[in-house]
C-alpha cells in the first residue's frame, strides 16, 4: 500500500511540477528569451503611457481584456507550450498564467521603458477545485501559479493578469 502511494505521489509530482518546469515557456526555472519584433513593438507603442506606471496599467488592462481565464480550457489547447508571443498577440483566446505574464513582460520591455531586471517572476502553490470533474474525488488538482513583481522607481507592484491582481506591495 505504501509502495502504491509513493508511486502515485511521484507520478503526481512529475506531471504537475517537473514536466511543467521543463516544457512550459517562461516558467520559474527556465526563462524564455523576450522577443522584440516589429509587430510586438507596434502593439507596445500603442500601449505606452507617459510614465512607467501608466504604461504598466495600460499593458495590464490589455492583457486582462484580451486573454481569457475560463476554467477547463487549458486541457485542450496546444498553446500551453507556445513560445512565440507574436502568434498570440491581439487574439482573444485562453492563456494560462505563465503565458499571460510572458505577454505582459514582453510588451513592457518592447515599450523601451522597462528592462528585464525590472520584472521578476514569482510562484505560489495553488489548489484548483475542479468540483465534479476531478479524477479522484478527494484529491484536488494542485499547481504552481505564477505572477510578476514589477519595480518602478523603487516601488514594487504585484501584477497577476490571470487572477486580475494589480497592487502596490512596497
Amino acid at each position: 500500500m505504501i509502495n502504491l502511494m509513493l508511486k502515485i505521489l511521484i507520478t503526481y509530482l512529475i506531471i504537475f511540477f517537473i514536466l511543467p518546469a521543463i516544457l512550459l515557456p517562461n516558467n520559474l526555472l527556465i526563462k524564455t528569451k523576450t522577443q522584440k519584433t516589429k509587430k510586438l513593438k507596434k502593439v507596445a507603442e500603442r500601449l505606452k503611457g507617459r510614465t512607467k506606471g501608466q504604461t504598466l496599467k495600460n499593458v495590464f488592462n490589455y492583457v486582462t481584456k484580451t486573454y481569457s481565464v475560463e476554467r477547463y480550457k487549458f486541457l485542450f489547447l496546444p498553446r500551453l507550450v507556445q513560445y512565440n508571443i507574436e502568434k498570440l498577440i491581439d487574439k482573444k483566446i485562453f492563456l494560462p498564467c505563465y503565458a499571460q505574464n510572458f505577454v505582459l513582460k514582453t510588451l513592457l520591455i518592447n515599450t523601451g521603458q522597462f528592462k528585464e531586471k525590472d520584472i521578476k517572476g514569482k510562484g505560489t502553490f495553488a489548489v484548483i477545485d475542479l468540483g465534479e470533474r476531478r479524477i479522484i474525488k478527494y484529491i484536488p488538482l494542485a499547481i504552481i501559479h505564477q505572477y510578476l513583481l514589477i519595480n518602478i522607481n523603487k516601488k514594487i507592484f504585484r501584477v497577476d493578469p490571470f487572477r486580475r491582481v494589480f497592487r502596490r506591495i512596497k
